[in-house]
């Protein structure tokens, strides 16, 4: 977050520049006048959106103009990125991106904070013990444009009570965006509820970056499956194994899971989650949580194999966050996956990848393959 005379320098700095971008236009090459044209419309947005009528109230006037103010260093600095080549300049416009954005989610708190400040006749008239309030929703979805309040989950455990929000977060990861809404939320229950007394925003019920029953269940992230019908022919020609060969093995596999305590039953998920996240600039950390996933085999009645693959928790983003950075988002739009409505997409190429993964290494494992094969073509060659 920038301190306040890091912002001062910056809106001084911009406010120039929007000075001389009105006072002494440039003749543009022709190659220039996409990112000049982008540039312009921003400044005219920006602009007019600050223009905000006062309202008595400092805050609210302050956060009413800063807000399009920062929309406006965001949009330019996207047009920096889709057009500029300075490799620098590129890093700094994906920087203030994300220092503009965090800001105005936190503008964006403190005025929901303040429309939710309670009277003394809202302190009084708290709404039944059981109920969920209505407004908890209305405070949680202040702080994002993006992220949707789905649902309030509560679980009682001895005096306490666990609340898990459920959020949509679009083509985002959101974990940043959900935290600062459900903030929101529960600042507005201590405030409300008498009977809350305190709370911590994450108590490990969340179970963020962990492997946990109730994610697998209930999902954190998109819940994708893959599936796939390989012929007899094909498996016996590609992968040297029979259908009956791997639905035997899938069987004590899945005995030898369950022995181990292990939440899933597959082979080797997160290498290839972890390779793509790392190339799509998503958050790494998050391959715990996606590694979770369950396969299942059988043999169909014209006996070739079908297989499928479930990945319960994948935390994926087309937009946001590590996919700006420059060869993360060229990867991105490789695959199409990169921009808004695309984020399922993503998903659905992870978990065929996965499940590719998944086959070659049983396969290899089946024809004991496995160990020749890391000694033909490992990196110690």
């Amino acid at each position: 977050m920038l301190g306040p005379s890091r912002l001062y320098d910056r809106l001084t700095a911009l406010a120039i520049a929007v000075v001389t971008a009105h006072t002494t236009p440039l003749a543009a090459a022709p190659d220039e006048s996409p990112f000049l044209a982008e540039n312009a419309a921003a400044m005219d947005r920006m602009m007019a959106g600050m223009a905000v009528a006062p309202s008595g109230d400092i805050d609210r006037d302050f956060a009413a103009m800063m807000i399009p103010h920062h929309q406006g260093a965001i949009d330019m600095a996207r047009a920096q990125l889709r057009y500029g080549k300075n490799e620098v300049l590129r890093r700094l416009a994906q920087q203030i991106i994300i220092d503009q954005q965090q800001e105005i989610a936190l503008m964006q708190l403190a005025l929901a904070q303040r429309a939710a400040r309670p009277t003394a006749v809202g302190r009084r008239a708290a709404a039944p013990r059981h109920a969920h309030p209505s407004a908890p929703p209305r405070v949680a979805a202040a702080p994002t444009h993006v992220g949707r309040l789905q649902r309030i989950e509560s679980y009682l455990a001895h005096r306490f009570a666990f609340l898990r929000f459920d959020y949509s977060t679009g083509d985002a990861a959101g974990q940043n965006m959900v935290g600062k809404a459900t903030m929101a939320a529960c600042e507005w229950l201590a405030a409300n509820r008498p009977e809350v007394r305190h709370f911590f925003l994450d108590s490990h019920f969340g179970s963020d970056k962990k492997v946990s029953y109730i994610n697998s269940l209930r999902t954190r992230g998109k819940r994708v499956t893959a599936e796939v019908t390989i012929p007899r022919e094909v498996l016996l020609e590609r992968l040297h194994v029979t259908p009956e060969e791997v639905g035997y093995w899938a069987n004590i596999g899945s005995v030898g899971s369950h022995i181990a305590g292990a939440m899933n039953n597959g082979l080797h998920a997160a290498n290839a989650i972890a390779a793509i996240f790392i190339a799509t600039g998503q958050d790494v950390a998050n391959v715990v949580e996606a590694s979770a996933a369950t396969t299942y085999v059988e043999v169909t009645p014209s006996r070739d194999l079908y297989a499928a693959i479930t990945i319960p928790s994948l935390i994926v983003a087309t937009h946001g966050g590590g996919t700006h950075l420059a060869t993360q988002r060229e990867c991105l739009e490789i695959m199409s996956c990169y921009g808004t409505d695309r984020a399922q997409k993503l998903a659905e190429i992870i978990a065929g990848v996965v499940l590719a993964g998944e086959l070659s290494l049983g396969s290899a494992i089946v024809t004991r393959e496995w160990v020749t094969a890391h000694e033909r073509f490992g990196r110690n060659r």
